[in-house]
This record gives C-alpha cells, structure tokens and sequence, in this order.
C-alpha cells in the first residue's frame, strides 16, 4: 500500500505543476492575429475576414498547493519525498490548502472556421476535451503522515471533500460576434457537449475519529463509471474492466449537455481597452451509469496509526472496510455534472499606435465548491502583422508562478502560433520543474484570409448614423 501512495504522490507531482485547466493558454488573450483567442473571449472579433482552423493541440495539468520544491527535498545527495520515513514534511503540511486540487485537461481542436459579414462574425468549430479533478483533503495527508494521536485525547479528520470527477466529450460550438460600434463589440457561443466517458465519486460523509486505543471510520459516498460500453461486474462486485466491451464505436455517446460563452471588449479611452468573459458555463447530463456504487458504513478499528510509514498502519484495513461496505448495481440511475467555468477580466493599454501592449487578466476558475484565481500581467509585442510575441508573468492564488511566453507567425495564409503560461526555469533531478506548481502548453495553427488593420476594418464597417469616430 505504501508503494502505490507513493507511486501517486509521484505522478500527481509529474502533472500536477500546471495550467488552470482551461483548454487555452491565457497568454493567447492579448495575441489579437490569431483567431484562436476568441476561446477566451468571444467578444474578440479576429483581425481576418475568413480563418480555417486545423488541428491544434493544448494539455495543462496542475494543482492549487505545492511545488515540488515543496514535497521533494535533496538530503545526502538524494532526493527524498515528504512521505519517507524519518522526513522533515513540516514544510509540505504547511503549504498545503484545506483541499488540493489536482487537474488535468487536454483539447484537440478538430476543425473550424470563421467569417466577416460588415460588422457582424460567425465561427464554428469541434474540438474532443477531456478534463479531470482529484480534490485531496488536507486531513487526509496529515493522518498519512502523523498518524493518530498516542493520547487518549481523540482528533476528528474531517475528508469527505474527497472526490474526483474525469471526463472526455465531444464540443461542437457555434459563435456570433458583433462590432456594436468603433468602441464596442461582443459576442457569444452556443455549444453542444456530446459525454464520452465519465469518473464520479463523491462522499457526503467520511472522517476519521481516533486516538492511541481506537478510531471509528465514519463513511457515506458514490462512485459512478459511464461508458459507451457494457462493464461486467466481477466475482466481488467492482468493474472487471479486463472483460468490458472494446470501444469500437466513437460515435457512440453516453451524456448529452450544453455550456455558453459569453463576453465584451470595450475601448474606454484612445489607448486603453478593457475586456471581461464567462467561458463554459454549462453541464452534462449522463444518461446512466454503467456502474455504480454506493457505501455507509461506521466502523472502530483497534490500536492502528494510519501512518503510512508505520508497520501496523491500518490503511489497506480502511480500503478494505469501504470495500466491503458498498453496494453495486451494474446500471444506475442518470446524473449530471458541471464544467469548469470562467470568468475573466482584461484590461490592455496600447504604446506606439499598437505596436506593443501592456495587458492585465485575472481569470478566475470555478469547479463545484472549488475556486482558483490567477492574475496575469503581460507584455505584447506587434511590430509587424506577419509576427506576434507575448511575455508574461502569472500570479496563482496570490503566489509567484512562472514566466509565460507566447509567438505568432504568420506566412501568407499560414497563420503558426505557439503559448504557455508557466515555462519552468529550475528543476528537480533533471526533470522536474521545481517552483510553479502549473504548466501547460498550446501550439496551432490556422489559415486566415482578409487581413486588415484594425483601424482600417473599423473604417471600412457600415456603422449606424450616429455612431461615434473611431478612436485612434
């Protein structure tokens, strides 16, 4: 047991220095010639007349606590966790939030595209995502690594923030935007999620009470699986995934959902615009679930320390009485689960008629009952159309994070773009980034058409009578 809770240690600190799961690095927000930035922000209207997109990639995995400087220390020459035996994990305890969130997302964009009619924009595109969330109490970590208390005197480890929920769907969205006036546009997308693969499992009750001569497991929760395929249960009841139908069929879905974008950009004055967006807000409702189950149970273990470094821990004996405490069905009942939604607010002030921008972006992800926000300052530079370059510098959750850094290029129609947000500068046994606890990276690339200035594209729209000059 001790081996696998290392083993996961390990590869949530491998994924876990990243992004803030969005599916587009934040760094594209100020990168106004490459199309793909409306993901952010639909009320940007691209700067082409006509883009093609082709596939591009983007991952971001991450956390919300530590860095591995945090977990892993050099000692003798060696590196050792927080988690071995005999070692100073005072620091680790210390920086850890009340709940760790562990996130990963990944998005292929398939295809897509967009076109101007005078002021008005209309984009579509398909992407296949997948996102997860690993929500870790702190108590948990702190029962690992100190145990009970050898007193009489009990403690309560309250865990039932424990949870996960991993997903892969299919979105199709469709966009409108609008140039309102020289000053102001907005726009909106509309997208329809098509549920792939879903992981659930949520607990409405778990803790831990104990001291020297007792603890008592307080436990009640769900776990769901839903697949486009059949799960035959095995000899115990648990999924015997060894034996399940092949995933032949990708075409084939399990949920169906919706998620609305919505935002504005808006010139407040001649040099100075401010933006702000509400991306993915939505859910998808899983039509069932292949396999469920469900648990309770109240049970006192004796003279057990749940340190996992101790000969007479009494972790597995808790897998086990959860093991055995739950019920499984084959075939549950519907559920529904939320996106991580944003919201964001920009602000960018131009030098030198747009060659170069200073940007402001705080974004702020909400997932379920977990909240982080990041704060970007970042430096753009548009010397010319044919290339871009953005250099930034994010805030998480009120810590340091890292440098990122983003570059456009663009070849006639041949539109190259690559970002990330969180470029490490220090690691760990060669490999590890040691500071920042994100990172992530998107690279793409688009075929656009009908470039123009945006001082020119605002002059030659067909604006109402009225409308005020362009501010330049």
């Amino acid at each position: 047991m001790k081996s696998i809770i290392r083993i996961l240690l390990f590869i949530c600190v491998c994924v876990s220095f990243s992004q803030q799961a969005i599916a587009q690095a934040s760094t594209l927000y100020f990168m106004e010639n490459i199309p793909s930035r409306s993901a952010l922000n639909p009320g940007f209207i691209p700067t082409q007349k006509f883009y093609i997109d082709l596939p591009s990639f983007y991952v971001g995995i991450g956390n919300n606590s530590f860095a591995a400087d945090d977990l892993l220390k050099s000692v003798n020459g060696q590196t050792i966790s927080a988690f071995d035996k005999n070692a100073d994990y005072s620091g680790f305890l210390n920086v850890l939030k009340p709940t760790t969130n562990l996130r990963q997302e990944t998005r292929v964009n398939i295809i897509g595209f967009g076109v101007r009619n005078n002021q008005d924009y209309f984009s579509f595109g398909i992407a296949e995502r997948t996102s997860s969330d690993f929500n870790i109490p702190k108590d948990m970590v702190t029962i690992l690594l100190e145990g009970v208390p050898l007193t009489t005197a009990s403690k309560s480890y309250i865990l039932n923030t424990l949870s996960v929920d991993a997903s892969t769907y299919l979105e199709t969205a469709f966009g409108y935007s609008r140039q309102i006036s020289t000053k102001l546009s907005v726009g909106g997308k509309v997208k329809l999620l098509l549920g792939q693969m879903n992981t659930d499992m949520s607990f409405t009750r778990l803790s831990l009470i104990g001291n020297e001569t007792t603890t008592t497991l307080h436990a009640a929760g769900t776990m769901r699986i839903s697949l486009p395929m059949n799960i035959p249960a095995g000899s115990d009841g648990t999924p015997d995934f060894k034996n399940m139908d092949s995933f032949s069929n990708p075409m084939k879905f399990t949920g169906m959902g919706v998620s609305l974008d919505a935002g504005m950009a808006y010139k407040a004055i001649k040099d100075l615009t401010i933006s702000a967006a509400i991306t993915d807000f939505g859910f998808i409702r899983w039509k069932k679930s292949n396999w469920e189950a469900s648990m309770k149970t109240d049970t006192k273990f004796n003279n057990m320390s749940f340190n996992i470094n101790d000969t007479n821990s009494g972790v597995e004996q808790i897998a086990d009485t959860l093991k055995k405490a739950m019920s499984y069905s084959p075939n549950g009942a519907g559920y529904t689960t939320n996106l991580a939604a944003h919201i964001r607010i920009g602000a960018e002030y131009s030098l030198l008629k747009n060659k170069i921008g200073l940007g402001m972006l705080y974004d702020n992800r909400i997932k379920n009952n977990t909240s982080t926000s990041t704060l970007m300052a970042s430096a753009n530079f548009r010397p010319l159309y044919w290339v871009n370059a953005s250099l930034s510098y994010a805030f998480t959750d009120n810590s340091g994070s890292a440098i990122g850094l983003g570059l456009n290029l663009i070849a006639g129609p041949v539109n190259i773009f690559f970002a990330s947000d969180y470029v490490p500068t220090s690691f760990a046994d060669g490999i590890i980034p040691k500071k920042t606890k994100q990172l992530n990276a998107q690279v793409g690339m688009s075929l656009t058409f009908g470039h123009n200035s945006k001082k020119k594209a605002l002059k030659n729209m067909e604006f109402p009578a009225g409308t005020p000059d362009i501010p330049y």
